[in-house]
């Protein structure tokens, strides 16, 4: 077994492990004699039938004893001290059933060598989470030994896209764009064409990640394919349903690749997302849900059941950090759309289209639908100007959202705000109310703000204001003023 030298700045925000496991009652009566828990409803057959749940049911500290693993032995490891934790059981775990467990670094303070933890355990067939959690865990050590076997299980999301319908002209484009920006790409399709040579040439060139998958999307075994093919590669960041029958084809051969080749699709790789717990599912709709010309009922029918499914997914696991997105151009210069083309309307070009997808998608533009057309984009359904960089914190008010995710980072910023800013930061952290008693607070005369608090709160702050805290820093900030003065300095000369 060997080891190698680890380093707490080795990690990265986006890092995550994942594992299956199995609870059985045999592991119950340990956990029993350890615990003093003898409940019934844990391991009475009989009492578990008559319950609400059908069966006995699996402890929640049975559930969450994972969560020490993950810290003791890769998150950070060896030199792990587990501060806190906030548990949520959000469904019941039975005996024997399989679950795989998720954990992805969220934030990381290198200075306090600080890791925050987003956990989930989910049942990869019926798709559920069972159980989430928060975890702080800090390092003991600057540096230490790790073994090989435990470095090998902390993986970074790869960033490689699959695209289906890839010998289309919008979709070669697609691909052709992200293996541009140096992504992996998958193609799936039916047929090879010229479209589908050029871009695999390419990666070839390159030296590029790609793989083809080709099968119909009607056929199941093509998910098959697929999800193998996921797994053998190492990781999947990204997929675009870009497959679609033409304008005039059935209802039925709409709603077959819009909608249920779009949740088989779904259902294959979602298990993969929540793993690593980021990527997602981008779907190429059509402004035709909004305004249908005359003949293409069948086609916007068949867009819009595909991105009804996407809302619903977007409602179970985009809280899970999983993305779920229509991506909906108007007239677009194909042969696809030749025959509908209107003088009086821009048409786009597929590279015109994949290059607005790449950098509104990848760039983290936060809304769920996005449109182009007639060379301008709208998120939303807000229109904004073609040439204002997409920025993830282009927003009207930067307190519209009590979350930290939605804090707005400027890098100027006048002595005023940086105090009403830092009361949203600090409040709910220390779980105060009042505007006067977060002002007054300081590390030791407010409950609750003790030295692990105040690492957490120079964490949250560091990401609210996108500045850093030294040690020595660290160590001087102990009241919201001295806060205030330092993070006003840092804005100041950012």
């Amino acid at each position: 077994m060997g080891h190698k030298q680890k380093k707490i700045d080795d990690f990265k925000i986006g890092d995550f492990i994942s594992f299956d496991k199995k609870f059985s009652l045999s592991e119950f009566e340990a956990f029993s004699k350890i615990s003093g828990d003898q409940n019934p409803l844990h391991h009475n057959e009989d009492y578990g039938k008559a319950s609400e749940f059908g069966q006995t049911i699996v402890p929640v500290h049975m559930t969450s004893a994972p969560l020490s693993a993950i810290a003791g032995m890769y998150l950070p490891g060896i030199p792990s001290l587990y501060l806190r934790h906030e548990v949520n059981a959000l469904k019941p775990v039975y005996y024997d059933e399989s679950l795989t467990y998720s954990a992805k670094i969220s934030d990381i303070s290198y200075a306090s060598r600080l890791l925050k933890l987003s956990v989930i355990a989910f049942n990869p067939k019926t798709l559920e989470v069972k159980l989430e959690a928060n975890m702080s865990v800090q390092s003991r050590e600057d540096s230490w030994e790790f073994l090989y076997e435990e470095n090998s299980a902390i993986r970074t999301p790869q960033k490689t896209a699959l695209i289906t319908g890839a010998s289309g002209e919008i979709a070669s484009a697609i691909a052709m764009h992200y293996a541009r920006k140096g992504w992996g790409v998958i193609l799936s399709y039916r047929t090879e064409n010229d479209r589908v040579k050029r871009v695999k040439d390419y990666c070839t060139e390159k030296g590029l990640f790609f793989d083809v998958i080709t099968g119909d999307l009607a056929d199941e075994k093509t998910y098959v394919s697929i999800a193998k093919e996921v797994n053998s590669c190492g990781g999947l960041y990204r997929i675009i349903h870009a497959a679609c029958p033409p304008i005039y084809a059935k209802a039925s051969q709409h709603l077959d690749i819009n909608f249920t080749a779009l949740k088989r699709l779904s259902d294959a790789l979602i298990p993969h997302f929540l793993q690593q717990q980021t990527g997602g599912i981008v779907l190429i709709g059509s402004t035709a849900t909004e305004n249908c010309p005359a003949g293409w009922e069948p086609y916007a029918a068949g867009k819009s059941a595909g991105m009804n499914l996407l809302k619903q997914y977007r409602k179970r696991y985009g809280k899970y950090g999983v993305e779920f997105k229509t991506f909906s151009p108007g007239m677009v210069k194909t042969k696809f759309s030749s025959d509908y083309h209107d003088a009086r309307v821009h048409a786009a070009l597929p590279e015109e289209v994949a290059a607005k997808l790449f950098e509104t998608i990848e760039g983290g533009l936060q809304n769920d639908h996005i449109i182009y057309e007639n060379a301008e984009l709208y998120f939303s359904g807000h229109e904004t100007d073609l040439s204002t960089n997409v920025s993830v914190t282009s927003v009207d008010n930067v307190y519209q959202n009590e979350s930290l995710d939605e804090l707005v980072v400027e890098s100027a910023i006048k002595r005023s705000d940086v105090s009403e800013k830092l009361t949203k930061v600090m409040g709910p952290l220390l779980k105060l109310n009042s505007v006067e008693d977060i002002r007054s607070s300081r590390l030791g005369g407010t409950p609750g703000w003790d030295s692990l608090r105040h690492i957490e709160l120079i964490l949250d702050i560091e990401r609210a204001f996108g500045v850093r805290f030294s040690s020595s820093e660290m160590s001087r900030t102990h009241s919201f003023k001295a806060l205030e003065a330092k993070v006003s300095e840092k804005c100041r000369t950012a």
